[in-house]
């Protein structure tokens, strides 16, 4: 199988090192700073009301937030063995080329495109369109169809920056990719503050009160929490420029990961501290609501501002490896050929901007925060689950392919078990988006075979 003819850029470093060796100079610490960047993204910012409307209490969620983050390190670490051993760009698309054939690796690309990167990229703008609400309208309660005008205004200003300059694109990716960690380590630093001194709220009293017994809620719950941690997947970008990979990489993955747990734990206990549990479980921009209780309007609009500032940087490096997947897809000819025409004048995927945008206002425009995660957590989890089983097919059909990295045979098991269960019951609570997730997979089907 030709890697370099099949692999297809899914992220931003990706891009940029496909066509170029790296030399291995990227340290422990420096590796686990870029794990860390990777991983932390707008999830924190929005999903900690889905998560405690799912599960039911304080202390299911915060379980949820763990339980969550160690199937993301078991992932991460099994992507590592397959990053490992298969050194291509591509992320998981020559992935399931080796362990399942062409078939399954075009209908993850197909998957991709129509689902998961405008899928992605509409929650950011949904989640960008929420808070930024929060500043422009005086309401209180900001209407919902004011918050989508918002979020396609968004996608449309994105899209006009990433057809005419993709150096300031990746400007505005390296600005405001620090905010987020900015606007975590504030309220991270606040939450111990309010440990110490005493938290506002009774919620700490009896925390696991009103937990749900349905385990269709746990599944949904957990597909909020991981839209957080989501970025897990391109970890294994670490592999081809870090030191001592063998030793530093499970290292760098397993600090990494705990880190970006625990700052996640913090944030959540920093927001229960100060809200009351009715509140957190409703509110759509907590940051602002836990900012505005604690300190007033005034500091509740900067950390606002953080939030919106460090979301409109990842809808941005959304934006920029959507286009470029849809780009690469067509020049493969498997998309109509207009897709993967570049600009002349300004060296940029114009027509596969517009498309991404197309379909991302779709999804804006018909469905919620909620909603959104649930379809875009169905098809994508599908196909984490079947390369992490595609990991284990591998070890009996390709026993003799170098892997200077082993995981336990024990962790890939349990993250294709706890796939099964997410896939699963997320159908009792969320049919329609389960349902329509598995559909876009099967209408890849006969586009391949024409």
């Amino acid at each position: 199988f030709d890697f370099e003819i099949h692999s297809i850029p899914l992220s931003l470093s990706q891009v940029k090192q496909s066509t170029q060796e790296v030399e291995r100079h990227v340290t422990l610490f420096q590796g686990v700073n870029l794990i860390i960047g990777l991983m932390i993204g707008s999830g924190i910012f929005a999903s900690p009301g889905p998560v405690l409307q799912y599960s039911g209490s304080i202390g299911a969620s915060l379980l949820i937030w763990l339980l969550a983050g160690l199937l993301a390190l078991t992932g991460a670490l099994c992507y590592a063995e397959l990053g490992t051993m298969i050194p291509a760009s591509g992320g998981e698309h020559p992935y399931l080329a080796l362990a399942y054939g062409k078939m399954v690796s075009f209908l993850f690309s197909w998957t991709a495109i129509l689902v998961q990167k405008p899928g992605s990229l509409s929650i950011i703008c949904v989640v960008f369109a929420d808070y930024l609400c929060k500043i422009i309208s005086s309401d209180e309660e900001v209407s919902n169809s004011k918050s989508k005008i918002v979020a396609v205004s968004c996608l449309i200003v994105l899209t006009i920056i990433n057809c005419l300059s993709s150096k300031l694109s990746r400007w505005i990716q390296n600005i405001f990719t620090m905010l987020k960690l900015v606007a975590l380590s504030v309220i991270g630093i606040i939450g111990f503050i309010i440990l110490i001194t005493g938290p506002l709220t009774d919620n700490f009293n009896d925390i696991f009160k009103g937990s749900s017994k349905n385990p269709g809620s746990y599944a949904l719950a957990l597909y909020s929490a991981l839209w957080a941690y989501d970025g897990w997947n391109n970890l294994n970008l670490v592999t081809g420029e870090l030191k001592n990979p063998k030793k530093n990489l499970p290292k760098a993955l397993k600090i990494g990961c705990f880190s970006v747990i625990a700052s996640y734990i913090i944030a959540n206990v920093a927001y229960y501290a100060v809200l009351a549990a009715d509140v957190a479980k409703t509110s759509k921009t907590i940051v602002s609501d836990f900012g505005t209780t604690l300190f007033g309007p005034f500091v509740g609009h900067i950390l606002i501002l953080t939030v919106i500032l460090s979301t409109f940087g990842a809808a941005n490096a959304s934006m920029y490896t959507g286009s470029r997947l849809i780009q690469v897809t067509a020049s493969q000819g498997q998309l109509p050929k207009t897709f993967s025409k570049i600009s002349s004048n300004f060296e940029t995927p114009i027509n596969a901007s517009i498309l991404q945008t197309f379909i991302s206002i779709f999804y804006v425009l018909t469905g919620s925060y909620n909603t959104l995660v649930n379809l875009y957590s169905t098809s994508t989890w599908i196909f984490y689950g079947l390369c992490v089983l595609g990991l284990m097919i591998l070890r009996f059909t390709q026993p003799h392919m170098e892997r200077p990295y082993r995981v336990w045979f024990t962790t890939p098991l349990i993250f294709v078990s706890v796939v099964i269960f997410l896939v699963f019951f997320s159908f009792m609570d969320a049919t329609v988006e389960s349902v329509l997730g598995i559909l876009f997979v099967i209408t890849g089907i006969p586009v391949y075979i024409m």
